[in-house]
């Protein structure tokens, strides 16, 4: 490109060509500059005959005027006459004659409206054989198999210039490729884009430029909208380049005004044609190098045998580990979280201003995931980390975040498969908790009653009391999975229950045991009516975060009643309600929120249902905003299409005081126990607490089948993610519409426990509360 002029952003200085004095002078004339613009402009074209850096240039012609030498070139490289050198290991160049694009019809008239209005398309259509050295050509198809685009990324190739194609699919456009041809067949740039364009409520690169703010963010709701965010001019800078070691894919933010970009190589390729690992993350999802679940018609004889002893192995292997060690933070952290091609975002860290519980620091953060043809994301979701040091926090996020995106990303062993073709590996699906039969029954109620003959999804789990493997249906491992993808699907999870990550697989598995318990008691004891025993906790608990927690809630004049939630497992199980006396923030005086947490240890129980409330309180009052208001999230417990998107609106109808009446009946009774007639499960050691709890399911005829969650993505991350299924179990879902019911256990229970409640055969009305 001997028409430009390089500047060096930092510090490394690559290789880069030099532009003559000939053409400096021509194009500053051009430029139709007058009076002292342009010899300061001259001044700039000349020193730059070398590459410096900003810092360098400014200081050289300091005597000029620091802000007159920079507006010059903040002007030559708005221009596109000054553009950065390539540094080694990146890439940064511009056409001066701009962008030319190829393609026809309204998908390539929505790019061209898009060039021109950011000022970079000169001109359309071009033939293949106008194709020159340093010419950008963006190509337009729906497929990089279209003859068209392999035409000019033959013509591009043989002369040097610079080929971005744009491939259309339904509402998500993805540049590229990104990688050299030699390894398409590997790691694939389809990754990439389904990663910069996961979060549909977080515009990741907007918000990181500062262009919009929270208010300000919007969804790419249609083609052209995302079109136009793609040729944006920070994402203008996918372009591909050589360096010393051979092609290099990258993606760059932009320059924008004097600031430098930045940028993600994504895959390097050394002389000999072979390529390092994706530092982009293999996306699950994509459908170039992780191709679609087999279907039962693909399967040879014998493959599900082979799986189920496959999957027998590797749990036995996993329980035998006894590695318990914490990953090292870094470079753990910074590689999972990064800001464009990380599978999570953390956010602000909360604890260090005043208002804040002074030993509840914490970092929030949400999940990066889009399916490939569709948005599947989550919003920022409770992801949170707490710990004595920022490192420890980020881990703990990071812990949480590898949990919640291994269910979003979880890929079926196989699919297109009835429950009569996989019997003899599979679990019965009507020994789930299904729907009741009004709820089939409902007008517009999307799901339908079980068939033998209905095609499903299916995943390999591993019995832990039987030592079995067998199939279940995916969505009860799975969560957010949507009718475009999969619309056969029994019933529908938005929820993570029986999910956790930790550092060995003992503790993860211990931690979704106790989820499950909780939430079960908390659906039984909701929708059977039962009145909860209160239980007596004074200023002092014994042990010295749970008293710091405790002092903190009722210092911000919150009414906290702790109830006794063992109403079948013996672990010590609560229910905390809070009620604030005065409205601050979100939380309106009076409104409740509610706590549901088991343990085998009665203080580790208290003092994480402390800690969880804790956070009801400090992203509802000292983190308020609009959209957490109740009377902005309008609930309908009667409307058959709401409870499913999301918990949101579930979560605040009980924030609305009106609506808390409802729940009196779990407290209202004046029955009282003390906290030290909770009996202690712990034996010290995680293996043999998960021993106790497994008794616990066997003396109540019910297994847990446990999911490996460890996919390609996170598996280097050190973290053992797991998800516990217990058919029979009432997992918390969000809402009397996505409930499910059809259950014998809530009857049984009921009885069982001999308290006053509601008759065999009948269910609580009112919505439940989520917790």
């Amino acid at each position: 490109m001997s028409s430009e002029v390089a500047l060096v952003l930092d510090a490394t200085v690559g290789r880069f060509d030099r532009a003559t004095t000939t053409t400096l002078a021509t194009r500053a004339e051009a430029l139709e500059l007058e009076g002292d613009s342009l010899p300061l402009v001259r001044a700039v074209l000349d020193l730059l005959r070398a590459p410096m850096t900003r810092t360098e240039v400014l200081r050289a012609l300091g005597e000029l005027g620091e802000d007159a030498v920079a507006e010059a070139l903040d002007l030559l490289q708005d221009r596109g006459i000054v553009v950065p050198a390539r540094p080694v290991g990146a890439v940064w160049s511009a056409a001066a004659r701009g962008v030319h694009l190829v393609g026809a019809g309204s998908v390539a008239r929505a790019v061209e409206r898009a060039l021109q209005g950011i000022g970079l398309l000169a001109s359309s259509s071009p033939a293949v054989a106008a194709v020159r050295p340093g010419m950008v050509v963006v190509s337009v198809s729906s497929s990089l198999a279209d003859a068209r685009v392999l035409r000019v990324d033959r013509a591009c190739r043989e002369v040097g210039a610079i080929h971005v194609p744009i491939i259309l699919d339904h509402e998500v456009a993805h540049i590229g490729p990104l990688v050299a041809p030699a390894v398409l067949g590997g790691p694939c740039p389809r990754c990439a884009m389904l990663r910069l364009l996961a979060m549909r409520h977080l515009n990741l690169f907007d918000v990181w430029r500062g262009a919009i703010d929270d208010d300000g963010i919007e969804v790419l709701e249609d083609q052209d909208e995302a079109l136009a965010a793609l040729v944006a001019p920070h994402l203008l800078a996918f372009l591909r380049g050589v360096d010393d070691d051979g092609s290099l894919g990258a993606v760059a933010s932009p320059v924008v005004g004097s600031r430098p970009g930045r940028l993600h190589a994504l895959v390097r390729v050394d002389r000999s044609g072979s390529a390092d690992l994706h530092r982009v993350r293999r996306h699950s999802h994509c459908p170039v190098c992780a191709p679609p679940a087999p279907t039962f018609a693909s399967l040879k004889e014998g493959a599900l045998a082979d799986a189920a002893t496959r999957t027998v192995a590797a749990w036995r292997a996993h329980l035998a580990d006894a590695a318990d060690v914490l990953p090292p933070a870094q470079p753990l952290v910074d590689d999972f979280t990064d800001p464009v091609t990380g599978l999570i975002t953390l956010a602000e860290e909360w604890g260090q201003r005043g208002d804040y519980f002074r030993r509840f620091p914490v970092l929030w953060g949400g999940v990066n995931l889009a399916r490939d043809r569709e948005w599947v994301t989550t919003e920022l979701q409770g992801i949170n980390g707490t710990g004595p040091t920022l490192d420890h926090r980020r881990l703990v996020c990071v812990s949480e975040g590898a949990e919640r995106y291994a269910q979003y990303a979880h890929r079926p062993a196989v699919t297109e498969a009835s429950w009569e073709d996989v019997r003899d590996y599979a679990l019965d699906p009507r020994e789930l908790v299904l729907y009741t039969d009004d709820r089939y029954a409902s007008p517009g109620f999307p799901r339908r009653p079980f068939d033998e003959r209905h095609p499903l999804w299916w995943s390999w789990g591993y019995g832990l009391t039987s030592g079995r493997a067998r199939l279940l249906p995916t969505e009860l491992v799975a969560v957010a999975l949507t009718d475009q993808s999969y619309p056969a699907r029994l019933v529908d999870q938005r929820l993570t229950s029986g999910a956790a990550s930790h550092t060995s697989w003992h503790r993860a598995l211990h931690n979704g045991l106790r989820e499950l318990i909780e939430r079960d008691a908390h659906m039984i004891a909701w929708y059977k009516r039962l009145p909860l025993p209160n239980v007596v906790i004074g200023n002092r608990t014994g042990d010295a975060y749970a008293d710091d927690l405790l002092a903190f809630i009722r210092s911000v004049g919150m009414d906290l009643r702790v109830l006794d939630l063992r109403v079948d497992f013996p672990v010590p199980t609560y229910l905390m309600v809070g009620r604030l006396n005065q409205t601050r923030g979100s939380w309106q005086a009076g409104g409740a929120v509610f706590v549901a947490v088991a343990d085998v240890d009665p203080l580790a129980a208290l003092a994480r249902g402390l800690c969880e409330t804790a956070l009801h309180y400090e992203t509802l009052c000292l983190t308020p905003h609009e959209k957490k208001e109740w009377r902005n999230n309008p609930y309908d417990p009667a409307d058959p299409s709401q409870g499913w998107i999301a918990w949101w609106p579930t979560y605040m109808h009980y924030l609305n005081p009106a609506n808390v009446a409802a729940a009196s009946f779990l407290w209202d009774h004046g029955d009282v126990v003390a906290l030290d007639a909770f009996r202690s499960y712990a034996t010290g050691s995680p293996a043999r607490d998960v021993d106790a709890l497994l008794a616990l399911f066997a003396e109540r005829a019910l297994e847990p089948w446990a999911f490996d969650l460890v996919g390609d993505e996170i598996a280097d991350l050190g973290f053992k993610v797991a998800k516990v299924v217990v058919p029979g179990l009432i997992d918390l879902t969000p809402g009397m519409q996505s409930r499910r019911l059809r259950a014998p256990r809530l009857d049984d229970v009921a009885r069982r426990l001999g308290r006053p409640g509601l008759p065999s055969g009948e269910t609580n009305r009112d919505p439940h509360p989520n917790a």
